[in-house]
């Protein structure tokens, strides 16, 4: 016989006892056995089977498809905003309030009251990481450490994200001249270059242009000079302490040496500043002339070992001791009311001009200056400090990865492309000291989910693996003409008509493939012009399809100090942006949070436990309320409390007070005649005139005494 198995069910002819043994022949028979067995092998299938068919392989991906239809149901879906200011300049380190920016505690509040419950943080690679592979910045650190105790005191959750495009600017130990050609010059940060032949650098109003390494002199040298040619172009003020300052063995804004040419108060000045306290080291008068330039050279023991040695135009003016605990740092030029200008620099460290220049430059992660492994080491270091920080709900890798050296397509995004490779590295190490935490990864294409299609086509597999199954996809979109953000070109309808045909495709497949998609970023104008109306009635089409996908998502950006015309900030926090009421329509909520609250808010009604629940029926939310509360009750939306339709002639209650109603607001038709505790309210909905509109009750009986209202 011929095997139909899994097809059909096979019927096999059983031999009897007086049957030959031709008949049914035994090799048939044990032919349609074997061939029997082998089909239902087949249809079961092996361990960790391949074959989509085989029972195996169906029952792996309907178990994994639970446990993540488990995670999705119970995490559905968190919303909120961003924070920018962190990531802020290119000044590496920076000065936090000068180059980059903390929000306060203040900021957080405002967005917590108004429901904004999620957070992403945009930080900075570099600043957080001086060195590849070396350790994190306690410094800066502490700025993030500051942010998420900002968000804990509200009970919000925090998103972290290297702000740098996929991309890290190294800075090499050693040293280098410069001349200032290019603009695009990375052995400085801050200031402001024009460049020429030689070209110069400046600083102005309080800022500071940072050069070379934390490491410099780096060992085993233990000794360099720092020369330029400076000049004070204009003093922005005249009250005397206006000087251009150059500075060496800068580690941080309040510690380092550094010399003073000052034009008003006609002298210079050689100091140190230990923890911001300065200290006088050598001063002479001298008169420097605006618009001139002075050859300045500050050598660190290279003309007299152990020594300062100040020269000006090529005069040595004074020699001192090196302060102890000076051994290494930047060197830099800080405006001290005053537009100071500096050129031909150079930075020696014995000997040594050049060895900076070759290392110098912003490289892509997954090149040879900035491997996949120094990435990895980032998350490494990152998860290590906040995996045991429930406040921080979740690791982006990345901020819009793009231009990179391998782009992702349908024919690489499993194998070579850049970002598949390094999202993995990322994962990977996170995985390995932190199994609990969220991650999101982003693409290339500046993370576009309009992209999707081009990159991944239209049913990839996924493209990551990670042990803990909470690995998000993130993507961004912005809807003017060229998805920037920017909204530089005036409203059209037709970028309405398209949101469907873009985002969808990226939506289907991470529904059909059980993967939570987190919208790292999206937003639109704010104001009240016709334009900035239609991208908000946009904004609030494209939100209502994210609650049908369950899509988390947080709105770009607040902070501080971000004024970009699609923040979320407030210019005063009594004046809420115009994008906001929208976002607060779709904020969604936890199912599993929902379960959480009903295991310990009820009510005992003659020995019968059950919830007390309030509906936002507005918003589609739900809550819970205690019979009994401790904490305060946020609504957002429109709070119906009383379930009358119509008022009630003589009253009605609306809100009782205390756990034995020790007062109450009625409302009602009519001059009251409820009983009510005495100091109660009662609004009457068909009052007249000054005294007939409001009344208090005088005696907790029926007793009420009316209020003269203003109109």
């Amino acid at each position: 016989m011929s095997i139909t198995y899994p097809t059909t069910l096979d019927t096999f002819v059983d031999p009897i006892a007086s049957s030959p043994r031709t008949s049914p022949s035994l090799a048939s028979s044990q032919t349609d056995q074997n061939s029997a067995i082998e089909a239902l092998e087949a249809k079961v299938g092996v361990t960790s089977s391949v074959d989509t068919s085989s029972l195996v392989y169906r029952i792996g991906k309907a178990e994994a498809s639970s446990t993540n239809l488990i995670q999705f149901a119970s995490q559905q879906y968190k919303r909120g905003g961003a924070l920018s200011g962190l990531e802020f300049g290119g000044t590496v380190p920076g000065t936090e309030g000068q180059d980059y920016f903390i929000s306060s505690l203040q900021t957080f509040t405002y967005f917590a009251q108004k429901g904004l419950k999620l957070l992403r943080i945009a930080f900075n690679w570099e600043r957080l990481q001086p060195v590849l592979l070396g350790a994190l910045s306690t410094s800066y650190k502490a700025h993030i450490d500051t942010m998420i105790t900002y968000a804990k005191l509200n009970s919000q959750k925090i998103v972290l994200e290297p702000h740098n495009f996929g991309r890290y600017i190294v800075i090499s130990n050693g040293g280098f001249t410069d001349t200032f050609t290019s603009t695009s010059d990375k052995l400085w940060a801050g200031g402001t270059i024009t460049a020429g032949s030689p070209g110069y650098l400046e600083v102005t109003d309080y800022k500071t242009a940072v050069g070379g390494t934390a490491n410099n002199p780096v060992s085993p040298a233990t000794t360099y000079s720092f020369q330029v040619d400076a000049k004070i172009v204009a003093n922005l003020s005249s009250v005397g302490f206006e000087a251009l300052w150059l500075e060496v063995f800068r580690t941080d804004s309040n510690n380092f040496l550094f010399f003073t040419m000052q034009n008003v108060a006609s002298k210079w000045e050689l100091s140190k500043q230990v923890n911001g306290t300065t200290t006088l080291l050598a001063t002479a008068s001298k008169t420097f002339v605006l618009g001139t330039n002075y050859t300045i050279l500050i050598d660190v023991g290279q003309l007299s070992p152990g020594n300062i040695s100040l020269k000006i135009d090529g005069t040595l003016v004074a020699t001192v001791a090196i302060p102890a605990g000076f051994t290494k740092g930047y060197v830099a030029a800080f405006s001290n009311g005053v537009q100071g200008r500096i050129t031909n620099m150079t930075l020696n460290v014995n000997g040594d001009t050049t060895s900076a220049i070759a290392g110098t430059g912003e490289f892509l992660v997954g090149s040879a200056q900035v491997p996949f492994t120094a990435f990895a080491d980032l998350w490494t270091k990152i998860a290590t400090a906040y995996k045991d920080e429930p406040t921080v709900l979740m690791y982006d890798t990345m901020n819009e990865w793009h231009d990179m050296s391998v782009e992702t397509s349908p024919a690489n995004y499993l194998t070579t492309a850049t970002t598949t490779l390094a999202n993995q590295a990322a994962i990977d190490a996170i995985r390995a000291v932190d199994t609990n935490k969220w991650i999101a990864i982003e693409s290339t294409r500046w993370t576009g989910i309009q992209s999707f299609t081009n990159m991944y086509g239209a049913n990839p597999q996924i493209w990551w693996t990670d042990p803990s199954n909470k690995t998000l996809v993130s993507w961004h979109y912005y809807q003017d003409s060229d998805h920037s953000g920017s909204y530089s070109t005036a409203y059209d309808a037709s970028y309405r008509t398209r949101i469907l045909t873009e985002v969808l495709p990226a939506l289907i497949w991470a529904q059909k493939n059980n993967v939570i998609t987190f919208i790292g970023e999206y937003g639109v104008l704010n104001g009240v012009s016709a334009d900035a109306i239609n991208w908000q009635s946009d904004m609030d089409y494209l939100l209502t399809i994210f609650d049908a996908f369950g899509v988390w998502a947080t709105h770009w950006s607040g902070g501080d100090a971000y004024s970009s015309p699609t923040t979320l900030q407030p210019s005063t926090f009594a004046v809420d942006r115009e994008q906001l009421p929208i976002i607060q329509k779709h904020l969604g909520y936890d199912p599993q949070e929902i379960v959480n609250a009903y295991k310990t808010n009820f009510k005992n009604t003659n020995g019968v436990i059950t919830p007390v629940t309030y509906a936002d029926t507005t918003n589609g939310r739900l809550g819970i309320m205690n019979a009994t509360p401790t904490d305060p009750l946020t609504v957002t939306g429109t709070a119906s409390i009383a379930a009358a339709t119509v008022a009630t002639a003589g009253g009605a209650a609306a809100l009782k007070i205390g756990t034995s109603t020790v007062v109450g607001i009625y409302f009602g038709s009519g001059v009251p005649t409820i009983s009510a505790p005495k100091g109660s309210l009662y609004l009457r909905t068909d009052g007249s005139s000054t005294s007939t509109r409001a009344y208090i009750n005088t005696d907790a009986l029926t007793t009420w005494t009316s209020l003269t209202t203003a109109a």
